[in-house]
């Protein structure tokens, strides 16, 4: 069985699904907090809690002035963080992490079709795992994690939201012969929409 990724993009996403669905926390906060979960489990596997010397500690505190720190509660973790316009983010090291930090590292691994599928498919199991799962997530992740990582997941995964996607299809007429007269067409079924151009057909591309 082959791995597609490592654990830490899936713990991230899995553990943003939870604490948007189930901690109802705000998506841009939740794509945070998934990262900063991400990033304390890879320390933590990683061995990277040294202790700092008095120095260094020093240094990290100066960045972000302690009153403009708050406390984050998700699952078993307590982040340190900061509120900037009207969400709270955490803070790792000196480091505020917000939701772009949270795509940028998806992006790295993944193309944005599958960014797509993970997260809608993420959010929906989110959904379905029962109440209180938001104050022990890592098991919750830690239950999928390797399936989530593997090629037949993967391939299953854009499989099925290629056929979701197909339920507004329009078949291409059979007097549409060129390229040009198939644009014109479709500008016109579609009124404006993305849509994308199959064999014998478009399809219309829902905008959440």
């Amino acid at each position: 069985m082959g791995y597609k990724v490592n654990r830490f993009p899936i713990c991230a996403i899995a553990h943003a699904a939870i604490a948007y669905k189930k901690a109802k926390f705000d998506w841009k906060e939740s794509q945070a907090i998934g990262l900063a979960c991400a990033i304390f489990y890879a320390n933590a596997k990683f061995g990277r809690f040294q202790k700092k010397s008095k120095k260094s500690s020093s240094t990290q505190s100066s960045k972000i002035p302690s009153k403009d720190l708050i406390r984050i509660h998700f699952g078993e973790r307590v982040f340190k963080g900061v509120i900037i316009n009207g969400f709270r983010f955490p803070v790792m090291g000196n480091k505020v992490i917000t939701d772009k930090d949270f795509y940028e590292t998806l992006r790295r691994k993944f193309s944005d079709e599958e960014i797509e599928a993970i997260l809608d498919y993420a959010l929906k199991w989110a959904e379905s795992l029962p109440d209180g799962a938001e104050r022990v997530p890592y098991r919750f992740y830690q239950a999928i994690r390797d399936e989530w990582r593997t090629e037949e997941f993967w391939n299953n995964l854009l499989s099925k939201k290629e056929i979701d996607d197909t339920e507004n299809v329009i078949p291409i007429p059979p007097n549409i012969k060129t390229a040009y007269e198939l644009m014109e067409w479709a500008e016109k079924v579609t009124k404006g929409k993305d849509y994308i151009v199959k064999k014998n057909c478009i399809i219309i591309k829902e905008v959440a």
